[in-house]
């Protein structure tokens, strides 16, 4: 069974490298949002890269989604708890939903995730990484126009942790 430590760094440096993984696309016409003062925000999960062979899975579960505002304001996006299982996503090659939402126009300078489980599953069973915060929050530059859609894709690269 892999190590507590193991399994720690791997979900710490996984989730710090979330950072680096995101890609954020803005101005697509269309897909009618509900004003021409608001845009549409489509969060997805993926893992681009993953390629530890004694793991079967990891397993991440985000409660919450949130974005900073012009305002300094916290904004919710999505209060749904969503379970991802990044190395599916890698060997699919696929992105999952994590959040679709109208924001209102503006630039949104930071993302926080709430992260409330990390499980790591191997041969010899399941264990949960001991996370230091259930909190991730990063800085970003999210510009959501009226009548558009704008996408963030956040990239958990676990083969570089």
């Amino acid at each position: 069974m892999i190590s507590r430590n193991y399994i720690g760094i791997i979900a710490i440096l996984a989730i710090a490298l979330l950072v680096a993984g995101c890609d954020s696309t803005t101005n697509q016409p269309g897909n009618n949002p509900s004003s021409e003062n608001e845009g549409r925000v489509v969060f997805t999960v993926t893992d681009a890269a993953a390629n530890i062979e004694s793991i079967n899975k990891v397993m991440i579960t985000i409660d919450k989604v949130e974005v900073k505002g012009e305002s300094n304001n916290w904004i919710s996006v999505s209060n749904t708890p969503k379970t991802f299982d990044l190395l599916e996503l890698k060997e699919e090659g696929s992105q999952e939903l994590l959040a679709d939402s109208e924001l209102k126009d503006g630039t949104y300078s930071q993302i926080k995730l709430h992260i409330s489980e990390v499980v790591v599953v191997d041969d010899e069973g399941e264990s949960e990484a001991e996370m230091p915060s259930e909190e991730m929050t990063y800085d970003s530059k999210l510009e959501v126009n009226g009548n558009s859609t704008s996408t963030v894709k956040l990239d958990f690269i676990l083969d570089e942790s």
